[in-house]
């Protein structure tokens, strides 16, 4: 039983109290409230089947609601007949038996010009009958590698939902081998009353194989119609393929350049077999801006920003502006001053066919990090293969500058880059991630000029996750980093290639980079190596407050890979997400397991938008 709260009826009852009759009868069917009870029952007293019913019903919407039209309120009850007879049927019920009484008045006999001055209750009685299974459950005929769900099939409860998924399925699989017509033909569903089942067979109409006809482009923006086709990569003349379909509008839009990219099929088949296609496109507003912060307790502030304009000479390039100033306000002195980067990035897509996008970028930045003073400068070019929505690779060529002060003394390095970078992200979320993995490999050569020493640094981050629970509420996560130099020896390597650890971004609880090598004649460094695990168990508490329980540890070593002389740290602690609209707002405080340098004791908090992986 539903029951409206009993305050807003005490006070209507007073305002009408020094009102006529009449005025009261005359005003009720075109605005006041008079619904206070929506009662539904079901003869089984099935608590799922109640609650599904409910759910259907427009009556009980209408209590929920508010609803003070009586024409509005008798039209619902009259329309959940229908609705609960559907409601029914998607449960498996073939054979229910539907009363809908409004103040004692089945609804279906209320003549539509006799509506009532006021209606106070309506009752829904619900027989529901067997729940029917299928006898028979027959989708014919299949395409090759059809998968049918598993719930279609003999001795299955018979929900309608499920013979429509079934149809659907079989639909699907014919348009995948091209058939692009594919559609429903001769169908039977057979009801047996006595025994409780449902015979179901549904024929299939293929149609031809058809091919990618002729497009016609709608193009409502300001990139040349040359261009919006080479984005789009439309395969004109191959067999249809809903993928290929769906592939053109996603290139399109992950251009960032069109806020409509919409491709629609011709009702009508063309010459040879073809199907024609059109494509409508529409431009985003061309400038977007942001921002961000982060904080730690010994890391200080980070700033970021960035500037995007997302049609810069008119052929959909994107170009963008990236600063960040970090370490401001550090409570620390052991992680050094504060750090400046400021890059730009014009990308190109479609360089050389649909998925390849070019790149031209730029950088210089200062970082006074604990174990060196650093300057350099970044020019260079790459490309983008984008093999699939997860899979991507690029290649670059650069020239880097490098300016350095630490225990070597004062040093310039000259290198040639060329770095190669391959991401394969799974994860269903990148901000707040509860299954599948993220893999990123990068191997970076830098090839000396004017006196540097060649040598590559390699770099590997893979993250995984598994979800369980009522809406994947608990989160396992786990965390692995490894990087080794190759080819120069410690003193030739730019610091900025060579490992350290400790910070939000490797092992918390420890000051940034406090962990280093100490040679034999007493220079301090980073590593050749690096090894880094981290595991997180995440569980909600509420819709929108989690709590995470965390454990860090990472080691550096002074060979291209860890031996006996490698030095390591740890670090454990909880902490706090808030689900925003964005991704979850993090709090997390840690303190040191192991490791800890003398000056590298106490708690660290740390502050941020997203997972810390």
């Amino acid at each position: 039983m539903f029951q409206r709260r009993q305050k807003s009826k005490t006070i209507r009852h007073r305002f009408f109290s020094g009102l006529s009759a009449f005025a009261v009868a005359a005003m009720l069917p075109f605005g006041a409230f008079a619904l206070d009870q929506v009662i539904l029952r079901t003869s089984g007293n099935d608590e799922d089947l109640t609650a599904s019913l409910r759910g259907a019903s427009l009556s009980v919407a209408a209590l929920e609601n508010e609803t003070d039209n009586i024409q509005d309120i008798i039209s619902a009850a009259r329309a959940d007949y229908g609705r609960i007879l559907g409601a029914l049927y998607t449960e498996g019920y073939y054979a229910g038996v539907i009363s809908i009484k409004v103040d004692g008045r089945e609804a279906a006999d209320i003549a539509p010009f006799a509506t009532p001055k006021s209606i106070s209750r309506i009752d829904i009685s619900v027989e529901q009958g067997r729940q029917f299974t299928f006898s028979r459950a027959v989708v014919q005929p299949l395409a090759k590698d059809t998968s049918l769900p598993s719930a279609f099939a003999a001795g299955e409860i018979a929900k309608s939902n499920v013979i429509s998924s079934a149809a659907s399925a079989g639909i699907k699989g014919w348009r995948e081998q091209g058939h692009a017509k594919a559609g429903l033909g001769a169908q039977s569903v057979k009801a047996n009353n006595a025994n409780g089942t449902l015979n179901t067979q549904i024929d299939l109409a293929p149609g031809p194989k058809l091919t990618f006809g002729t497009l016609t482009l709608e193009n409502r923006g300001v990139v040349p119609d040359e261009r919006v086709l080479q984005i789009a990569g439309y395969p004109e003349g191959e067999v249809f393929s809903p993928e290929e379909v769906n592939e053109v509008s996603k290139r399109l839009r992950r251009a960032g350049t069109f806020s409509v990219a919409t491709v629609t099929e011709a009702e009508n088949i063309g010459p040879n077999d073809s199907l024609p296609m059109t494509l409508i496109v529409d431009d985003q507003l061309p400038r977007r801006i942001g921002y961000g912060a982060e904080y730690s307790t010994t890391e200080g502030i980070t700033l970021s920003a960035f500037w995007i304009h997302r049609n810069f000479l008119g052929g959909a390039e994107t170009f963008e502006v990236r600063g960040e100033i970090a370490n401001i306000a550090s409570s620390d002195a052991a992680t050094g001053g504060t750090d400046y980067f400021l890059g730009t990035r014009l990308t190109r897509p479609a360089i050389y066919g649909p998925d390849t996008n070019g790149s031209l970028f730029a950088a210089i930045e200062q970082n006074d990090d604990p174990g060196y003073f650093e300057r350099k400068g970044l020019v260079g070019l790459s490309a983008t293969r984008i093999f699939n929505d997860d899979l991507t690779f690029e290649l670059g060529l650069g020239f880097r500058y490098s300016y350095y002060e630490d225990d070597f003394g004062e040093r310039d390095f000259y290198h040639l880059v060329v770095p190669a970078d391959l991401t394969w992200d799974k994860r269903d979320d990148e901000y707040n991630p509860t299954r599948d993995f993220y893999l990123r490999t990068r191997l970076e050569p830098f090839i000396g000029v004017a006196g540097s020493k060649t040598g590559a640094q390699l770099t590997g981050d893979l993250r995984g996750y598994y979800g369980f629970g009522e809406d994947r509420r608990f989160v396992l996560a786990g965390r692995a980093q490894i990087g080794s130099v190759l080819g120069t020896s410690i003193a030739d390597t730019p610091p900025d290639y060579l490992f350290f650890s400790g910070g939000s971004g490797t092992v918390r609880g420890h000051s940034y980079q406090s962990l280093f090598l100490t040679l034999d004649n007493g220079f301090e460094t980073g590593g050749k190596s690096f090894v880094g695990f981290s595991l997180e168990a995440r569980s909600l508490i509420t819709e929108s407050i989690g709590v995470v329980g965390f454990y860090d540890v990472g080691y550096i070593g002074e060979e291209s890979y860890l031996g006996s002389n490698s030095e390591g740290q740890s670090g454990a602690g909880i902490g706090v997400r808030y689900n925003t609209g964005i991704g979850p707002l993090r709090l997390d405080v840690a303190y040191p397991v192991s490791g800890a340098q003398p000056d590298d004791d106490g708690i660290k908090l740390y502050i941020g938008i997203g997972q810390a992986f």
